[in-house]
């Protein structure tokens, strides 16, 4: 923990400050290789008899360089060195592992991004007219007079960084992470539908009444 603490704060003042080294113009060193110049050493391993001939190479966007170095930190690594370059050419990722390789990294975390065009001036010459100074008849000195100009250029400018990280000769890589596997999700219950019971017809019954009258009539003696 004590070790992850003073890397990150390391990394920090290197990557948030803006390392001012190495901050020129165009290839003005003759260093083999552009990192060469502005590199800043961290101490804090011993140096080691045998190189890392392939070391890891991490690419990110400029924005994610400092999160990619804090991660290889906390996986056990050693800043063990930094170096940012300004330059009008694009500097290849192929350098940036030529040069994990010269300083004995096992990881290298590479990054770059546009900066802006830097406005650049040449002499152009416009006109020439020969002078003749005569000063007596017998010499003739002549000069030649030239107006000069200057065009200008838009040059790219490229801010390249890498941070060189090593790990203890003891190390121990940890286990790749254990894939997660998704449970499936669960299906809701499909509720049966439910018979209706059957509806008995109704019976409905009607009754008539039907009433008969009698006429009633005296009997009458005599009558039948």
């Amino acid at each position: 923990m004590i070790h992850d603490t003073k890397m990150l704060k390391i990394a920090s003042l290197l990557l948030k400050g803006g390392l001012a080294l190495g901050l020129v113009l165009g290839a003005t060193s003759c260093s083999t290789n552009p990192f060469d110049e502005g590199y800043q050493a961290v101490s804090g391993l011993p140096p080691r008899k045998v190189k890392n001939p392939s070391p890891r190479i991490i690419e990110v966007p400029a924005h994610e360089h400092e999160k990619a170095v804090r991660e290889q930190i906390s996986q056990g690594a050693f800043l063990i060195g930094y170096s940012e370059k300004r330059s009008q050419e694009s500097i290849s990722v192929e350098q940036a592992r030529l040069f994990a390789i010269k300083k004995n990294a096992d990881v290298a975390v590479f990054s770059k991004e546009f900066t802006g065009n830097s406005t650049q001036y040449q002499a152009v010459p416009l006109k020439s007219e020969k002078i003749e100074n005569q000063k007596n008849t017998k010499h003739t000195n002549s000069s030649t007079r030239t107006s000069i100009g200057y065009r200008e250029y838009q040059l790219p400018v490229w801010l390249h960084r890498v941070s060189l990280l090593r790990f203890p000769d003891n190390y121990m890589p940890p286990p790749p992470p254990t894939p997660t596997v998704k449970a499936p999700p669960k299906k809701a219950p499909v509720k049966k539908a439910v018979a209706k019971p059957k509806e008995e017809p109704v019976i409905y019954e009607t009754i008539k009444t039907i009433e008969t009258t009698k006429e009633f009539k005296p009997k009458i003696s005599g009558d039948p």
